[in-house]
Order: structure tokens, then sequence, then C-alpha cells
């Protein structure tokens, strides 16, 4: 949802004049205490409201008759100098009963019902509440909330709420949100999972005041433990509906509460770490990975710090180009062989999924869907959904460019989406696979339907940023397929600027190289120059395609500018590095870009075998709109 702000200017002296007469039904106060008021209050409307219904409060406006009339002398009227001391001078008049409901509910938060007060009143008091509160609704404290249930209320304005809640001592409020904590325990056992995370809230309130009183007892400390389990397990239920940022912060906060001792550590950490990675924070997840290894090391925990020293590896090897090839696939192979020794899926999972990113890298596709398939296989095996979802990618990236034929393709795919999962991030990822292998195979129009309604999903999730590399390397190249040049190319710059403002290195090197391929199509040589040199200083000497993909469009701008012998040079240099690969879509780009080259240069006859040659590969891996822009490439140099 889309929404607006607007900036509400200060009321002029006249206009709080105005307010207060309308307020009073017509009535305008003597000039002396209106002025006063109007000065104190600095154009803020809530202060005018709240110092005319203090003036009633107190018995000094009282309605008579249809009108309102003054009943003693205003002039020595004290006039809080602020609103928050207004607010607490009316909170402080209130009788005894009043004071306490309003407190009771400011803990409960701005809105409450009539129940949750009730609930943390004393006997005696509780029967009352429903008639208290509609007494805090005369005096225009509170309001009914519409909205809401039947007996449901809300405080007229947060800072009423926050009057009420600061005349409260430290020590009673942790007592009352423990209190209501428990309440929503033993009053809602079967709905458990819904109030979890208020429930965590209050407890994490009540140990944080007790702690700010002194040392913690046991009994604190139980407390704190219980919101340390609520929150977690809130946690687990956020990253299931794919609300990666709330996941973030219910698991920050409950490793800040957790004991030493807690049980849940060892997984709140990794999953912190997942979280971490899939909204992009790479240097935040890299900093969790190395803490929670050198955590593990030291209490014995080897699954645990291998967990971590794989998904260490990931960022160095795939985002920060810090980890070689050789390096990464050491640590795979290493952690291979411990988590099958003790028998861990989860580990496998992790550990052929690393195994995948080198594979990846180095243009190994077989290997590449043979070991990402295996991984998505253990997490299903587990029912890990958010573990299978982060697998996914790896898969879609040998079906769409390797060299299994769509067709091919889009069975896996099928078999892959049989099992309907309950974790939406798990069937939008499904369903980008599709997209990608749909529009490879050249179902055009459903996959761009499926890409538009599936990325702004992702988006609204919060993972922008896997919506960006989706948009960016997939989609973009799709569009490509038919010269759509100028949406490739947005797309394309879009992610390469959410990469490079990341300081991500892995990705952005790839894109930068894209990114120039585009720019020479659409006549920016000199930006397309550019690129080809960011994705030339970003690149990992064994990143693959990007080495390939800045040669390619390097050597498309030298040949247009005439520099021929280089032209060449970089142009048979890509197409070596990509023929070396297992990777169809790679060797199809480093013979475009040559046979770009051969064209522009008047070699006409090396032309044609190159784009001869994308002709075969595309129609081999049955995608139908890919040859067909190699078969007007071969038309306009064969005539």
């Amino acid at each position: 949802m889309n929404a607006s702000s607007i900036l509400l200017e200060p009321l002029a002296s006249e206009e709080s004049t105005v307010l207060m007469a309308n307020l009073l039904g017509g009535t305008a106060l003597p000039p002396a205490i209106g002025t006063r008021i109007s000065q104190a209050a600095e154009g803020n409307p809530l202060f005018v409201e709240e110092m005319v219904s203090k003036l009633i409060d107190d018995g000094l406006l009282r309605h008579k008759d249809g009108s309102w009339e003054v009943s003693a002398d205003l002039a020595s009227v004290s006039v809080p100098p602020t609103i928050q001391a207004l607010l607490a001078s009316r909170i402080d008049r209130l009788d005894a009963d009043e004071r306490a409901v309003i407190q009771a509910a400011s803990v409960v938060g701005k809105e409450f019902g009539i129940g949750d007060v009730a609930a943390l009143l004393p006997e005696q008091l509780s029967a009352r509440t429903s008639s208290i509160v509609t007494a805090l609704v005369r005096k225009e404290l509170v309001r009914p909330d519409h909205g809401g249930a039947r007996d449901a209320f809300r405080f007229r304005h947060i800072l009423i709420r926050d009057a009420a809640y600061n005349a409260l001592s430290k020590l009673q409020r942790a007592e009352l949100h423990e209190r209501f904590a428990i309440w929503l325990e033993e009053t809602f056992p079967e709905r458990l999972s819904e109030y979890e995370e208020i429930i965590g809230y209050h407890l994490e309130q009540a140990h944080g005041y007790r702690a700010s009183l002194g040392p913690l007892d046991d009994a604190a400390r139980a407390v704190g433990l219980r919101a340390t389990d609520h929150l977690a397990s809130a946690a687990r239920r956020a990253q299931m509906r794919g609300d990666v940022s709330g996941s973030i912060n219910l698991l920050e906060r409950s490793l800040a509460l957790a004991p030493t001792e807690w049980e849940g550590r060892a997984e709140a950490l990794v999953r912190l770490y997942d979280q971490l990675y899939a909204a992009g924070e790479f240097a935040r997840a890299l900093e969790v990975s190395r803490s929670t290894a050198a955590w593990a090391h030291g209490n014995g925990d080897i699954a645990t710090e291998w967990l971590m020293k794989i998904a260490g590896a990931v960022i160095e090897h795939a985002h920060t180009s810090s980890l070689a090839y050789s390096e990464t696939r050491a640590i795979a192979e290493e952690a291979i062989s411990i988590f099958e020794r003790l028998g861990d899926k989860h580990g496998l999972t992790r550990a052929y999924y690393l195994l995948a990113w080198t594979n990846n890298g180095s243009g190994e596709y077989t290997a590449l869907l043979e070991n990402s398939l295996k991984a998505g296989d253990y997490a299903r095996e587990m029912g890990a959904e958010m573990l299978e979802a982060g697998v996914l990618p790896l898969i879609y990236t040998a079906l769409f460019w390797g060299a299994t034929p769509t067709s091919e393709g889009l069975a896996i795919l099928d078999r892959l989406m049989a099992r309907e999962g309950r974790a939406i991030y798990l069937r939008n990822r499904h369903g980008l696979g599709k997209a990608m292998v749909l529009g490879m195979s050249g179902e055009l129009e459903q996959s761009r339907s499926l890409f538009q309604t599936l990325l702004t999903e992702l988006r609204d999730l919060g993972y922008s940023l896997s919506a960006d590399q989706f948009d960016g390397f997939a989609h973009a190249q799709i569009e490509e397929s038919v010269e759509n040049w100028d949406t490739a190319t947005a797309l394309v710059r879009k992610a390469c600027d959410t990469f490079q403002a990341r300081g991500e290195e892995g990705l952005f090197s790839t894109l930068a190289g894209r990114l120039a391929l585009l720019l020479y199509e659409t006549g920016g040589l000199d930006e397309a120059q550019h690129y080809a040199q960011l994705s030339d200083e970003a690149a990992n000497h064994d990143d693959i395609a990007s080495q390939v993909a800045w040669r390619s469009a390097r050597a498309e701008v030298l040949a247009a500018r005439g520099e021929a012998d280089e032209a060449r040079r970089y142009a048979d240099s890509a197409v070596k590095m990509a023929d070396e690969t297992e990777v169809l879509m790679w060797q199809c780009d480093a013979h475009m870009a040559r046979g770009e080259v051969y064209r522009l240069l008047g070699q006409k006859t090396e032309a044609a075998e190159d784009f001869r040659r994308c002709v075969g590969l595309y129609d081999k891996k049955e995608a139908p709109l890919f040859a067909a822009r190699a078969r007007r490439k071969l038309a306009e140099v064969t005539g």
C-alpha cells in the first residue's frame, strides 16, 4: 500500500482562538486566558483541545442551559508549559480508580479492550472497568474504536497513552506487563501462535524494567527466558510468511535477552544469518557467520561451526569475490564429509549448496544442477521449506543458462512444485523459476505476467534485493531475446545500481558486464566501455560469467571504434573462456558478440559462422525467441 504524508502547519493565534470557541459551542474564553493558552500551545491543536478539557475537568468551565459559562476567575489559572506537562496534569487529576484504569490501558497499548484492562486490575475494580472507561470517554481521553471489537477502545492520542504510562513506576510497569502476558497465555492457549509476538513483547518489557531496578533474581531471569522463547518462535513464523525485516527484528531481540545457557541460541543465530543474507545485508551476515562459528567452536558444537563456515564462504565467494574457487570448493567438500559422518541433512543441504556455487562460477553446469538438486532434496526431506527456497535459484540458474532443453527444465520444475509448501516465499520462488523457463521456451506473455506479479510480491515481502536479482538477470535476458533493449537496460541498470550501493561485488561484476553489452546495443559506447571497465575491476579472476561479459562488451565497443586487432583479441578471449564451460547461454553471448565484431569489421563469413553456431545452440536449448534473434543477425550478413 502506498501512503502520503501531509505536513500540517501550526495554528495561528487567531485560529487557536476560533478552535477554542468551537470546542465550547461558540463560547469565547476571556481574552487573557485565551491568549495564554494560545501562546503556550505554539500552534499545537492538541494542546488547545487538552487545555480546554482541563478547564472543564477542574470545574472552571461548566455546561449550562446548552452553552458554556466561566465559573470562576480564570486569570490565575496555571497553564502548563508543554503538551507533555499538560497531559501529565490531566492524568494526575483523575480520581484513583480512573487513574488505575487508564494506566492499565496504557500498558496494553494504544488500542485496548475492556477485558484486557480488567485482567490487570484488582478484583474489586475490574468489575467496574467498563463504566470507568465510559467516564474516560466523556473526558475525551479515550474513545471507542469503531474499527475493532464491540468493547474495543483507543487513546485519543498516543501522547495521552504515553502520559498515562509515564505516570507508572518501573516496578509497576514490570508487574503489569508480566501480568498481561500471563493473562494472554492463559486466556488464549489455542491461539498462542497469534499472540506469541505480543506475549514476547510484554515479557521483554517486564524483564527490561526489572533489569533497570538492579540485579536480576531467578524469577526475573525466568521472565527473560520466556520472552526469549516467545520472540524466537514468533521470528520463525515471520520467516515462514516471508517477513524478512520482522524476523530479523524478533531474532535480534530474542538473542539480546537470551541467557548464556539458552538451548535455542545456535538455531536463532543460523536463522539470523539466513534472514540478513536474504535481506542483502551481506556485511552483517558475514559478521554473524564469523562470530557464530567462533562461539560454536568454543562450545564444541561442530555442526553449527561448520554451518557458519559454509555461510561465510558463500558470501566471500559469491558476493565479495574474496574467496577463490579452489578454496571455496575445499570448504564445501570438507563440510560434506563432516555432515555425512554426522548424518546431518541440514548441514548437507548447505554444504551441497556451497559446492553448487563453485560449479556456477566455474561453468560446470551439469554438476551445478546435480548438486543444487541434491541440496534441495535434503531440505525437502527435512520439511525445511525456507532452506529449500534458498537453494532454488541455483537450480533455476542451471536450467535457464545451461544446456538443459526447456521442455526438460519445465518437467523438473513441475516435479519440484508438485508438493505445495506452506511458506509463501517458497511458492513465490517456484513461480519465478517457472517464469524464467517459460520465457526461455518462448511463452513471452505468460513469463512477463508471472514476473510482474511475483516480483511485486517478493518486494512486498521485503526481499527487494532478490527481486532486483531476478529482474537484472533472468527477466532482462528474456526481454533481450526480443530486442526490447530499453526495458532490458533499465532492469539491469537498476539491479546493477542496487548491488553497487550495497558494496556487493560478485553479482555486481556480472551485472555490470551485462549492462555494458546492452548499452552497446542502444548506442551508448562510452557508457558501455565504462561498465565493462567496472566489471573488469570487480570480477574475480575465476568468475567466468563476468569475465566473458565484460570482454564481449569491450570487443564490441572497440570494433565500433575501428580498433580491429584489440576487438578481435577480446572477442576471441571471451569465446575461448565460454566454450571451455558447459554454459550454453555464455557460449551464445560470446559468439553473438564476436559475430557482431566480425560484422562491424566487414568479415561477413566469420560473422555468419558465429551467428549460425548460436542458432544451433539455441535450437538445441529449445529457446525460439533467442534463436530467432540469432537468425536475424545471420540474415544481415548472408543477405
